[in-house]
């Protein structure tokens, strides 16, 4: 499987190239990405989504399907990179707030939150209880992999 990075991401690596040629080529790859997964945020489109969905093709469904099998998410309906969604501000509310509530301070940024906002900080805790159960999950079965190995 061929993964197709985002435009902006490789856009960022681009910025920090210290050789000119090589920032060139790097701009020229991100700016083909961009198109092709149609990047609001590469193609300098402020509003989500207003430069039209992504096709599919050319590895796009892919990736996509592999951010859907990483994090659980049902994506059917994502039109641009799933990179973008960080950029949204009630993504970076959500994050805050969970940020806080772990510190049991939530009350501090968000006097009185919402229901919506409680339930996205619940859905972070639950993608990062997923996340570190399959971490060790993979931790133990190579574990068991290596001693498998060395048995012979």
């Amino acid at each position: 499987m061929q993964m197709h990075p985002c435009g902006c991401s490789l856009k960022h690596d681009a910025e920090r190239e210290p050789d000119p040629d090589g920032r060139t080529e790097k701009q020229r790859i991100a700016d083909e990405f961009a198109r092709g997964w149609r990047c609001p945020i590469a193609m300098g489109e402020p509003s989500f989504g207003a430069v039209g969905p992504c096709d599919r093709d050319g590895g796009r469904g892919e990736t996509i399907a592999a951010v859907e099998r990483l994090t659980g998410a049902d994506l059917s309906d994502v039109t641009t990179c799933p990179v973008v969604m960080a950029y949204r501000d009630d993504v970076h509310r959500a994050m805050r707030a969970w940020r806080w509530r772990r510190r049991g301070g939530i009350r501090n940024v968000e006097p009185n939150p919402p229901a919506a906002l409680l339930d996205a900080v619940d859905e972070i805790d639950a993608g990062v209880e997923a996340c570190k159960a399959e971490a060790e999950r993979r931790a133990a079965q190579k574990m068991r992999d290596e001693m498998e190995a060395r048995r012979g």
